[in-house]
């Protein structure tokens, strides 16, 4: 990158969170994100104020500063699972917002804010000068600093005791490394994907991956692959260790199953991100070859190679859906797939959506990804567009009780509270 490009970028990020507020998002009001003014629905004080909102410690346990990956408000992905399932543990949990500023509504110095989101759920929102988008650069040394005040300011007037730092971004290294050496804190970093198979992740931040690595005290990762990546970083073997993802099983198979009525088309679903891994090729043979089928495609649309499934009349895109209405939505299912493309990324991936649909006791359809291995008996793979649709008229067939009780079974286990007590028992302090 050029002086001259540098340059220009700087510019035009000092300049894109006036436009945004006071142009674009007027002129568009449906482009806004609607999670920017979701996380503001919370009670939310000055962090010097935090004791008004925080729930009693239970003595003993840890309090947990989580970095995430994703917005809380857009998403909910591993550390939100890890943050709700360590909340009912007792441990309370404080994640940073991503947007850095982005989601207050005007412009301006406002201080730190703490908002709860639930019982032992808390939000960091810190405003850095130039709002950054936290994935499209690194964090200055200065921003890494300013987080770390902030940070710092929860800790010490929240008197939050036992901290333990889990980053799942490397964006957040610096943050940690301050806090770390503040504190005196334990630090996880939780390696949950393969960063640099995303396209809209900035080179330089996959670069920060090695050093947080190096700084952690435990490296946990969803994947046998990351695990063997995190080892070629330079992580011991003696703390780096694998933790999968999971379902709620009794939760996602709490609804009853619906039975279509006689006659109607079978609905073969996907619940999760459309992204460019998303194989759109699969959908449309099949989407074409079989008129009779209803595809439902839960998820927030953003690649544009959906453009392809849009027309077509036997395809329906019902956007994101929120984690109250998951069950619902696979208990429409008939067939639940996960047709991606196989690439570093999704070879290194342990879909949470498999926990998902095997505790929903439905047959799935995926893509030869590493990971699913560990269920090969319950799920019916493909390879290329006619493989698809041969795999979901087999699914199709296998749809009696007996079948749906055994996938159910095989993540009976697969829970997140048993993840999160494999964290507990790894922290290199006394847990109670």
């Amino acid at each position: 990158m050029t002086h001259i490009s540098r340059g220009f970028d700087a510019i035009r990020e000092q300049f894109r969170p006036w436009y945004l507020r006071n142009i674009y998002f007027r002129a568009f009001p449906s482009r806004k994100p609607p999670w920017f003014e979701d996380c503001w629905r919370f009670t939310h004080v000055p962090v010097e104020r935090c004791t008004d909102l925080l729930d009693p410690a239970r003595p003993g346990a840890p309090d947990f500063l989580i970095y995430p990956m994703t917005d809380w408000h857009a998403r909910i992905q591993r550390s939100q699972f890890f943050a709700k399932t360590l909340a009912a543990l007792g441990h309370r949990c404080f994640l940073l917002n991503p947007h850095l500023g982005r989601e207050f509504p005007a412009m301006g110095r406002e201080t730190p804010r703490l908002a709860r989101l639930a019982q032992n759920i808390y939000e960091l929102h810190v405003r850095l000068p130039d709002e950054p988008v936290y994935h499209h650069r690194r964090l200055r040394e200065s921003e890494s600093k300013a987080l770390a005040e902030a940070v710092s300011q929860l800790i010490v007037a929240g008197r939050l005791s036992n901290v333990v730092q889990l980053v799942a971004f490397p964006v957040w290294f610096g943050l940690a490394r301050h806090i770390k050496a503040r504190f005196l804190t334990p630090l996880i970093y939780d390696c949950h994907d393969q960063l640099g198979g995303f396209a809209g992740v900035a080179p330089e931040i996959v670069a920060q991956e090695p050093a947080l690595v190096a700084a952690s005290d435990v490296v946990i990762c969803s994947a046998d692959r990351l695990r063997e990546h995190c080892l070629l970083l330079g992580a011991s073997a003696s703390r780096c260790h694998v933790i999968r993802n999971a379902a709620s099983p009794s939760r996602v198979s709490a609804l009853p199953r619906i039975v279509p009525a006689p006659g109607t088309s079978p609905v073969i679903g996907y619940l999760g991100a459309l992204e460019d891994w998303f194989d759109c090729d699969a959908i449309r043979a099949a989407a074409l070859a079989r008129p009779d089928w209803r595809f439902v495609l839960a998820g927030r649309s953003e690649s544009r190679n959906l453009r392809v499934l849009a027309q077509l009349p036997n395809v329906s895109f019902i956007g994101e859906v929120s984690r109250d209405q998951v069950p619902g939505v696979l208990a429409g299912f008939d067939v639940a797939t996960i047709p991606f493309t196989l690439n570093p990324l999704t070879l290194g991936a342990d879909p949470i959506k498999l926990y998902e649909y095997l505790a929903a006791g439905l047959p799935v359809v995926s893509a030869r990804l590493p990971e699913t291995e560990r269920f090969r008996h319950y799920v019916h793979y493909y390879d290329g567009p006619a493989g698809f649709i041969e795999a979901i008229a087999t699914a199709l067939n296998g749809r009696d009780e007996s079948k749906r009780l055994q996938r159910q079974g095989a993540v009976k286990e697969e829970t997140w509270e048993s993840r999160c007590r494999q964290i507990l028992s790894l922290l290199p302090l006394p847990v109670v």
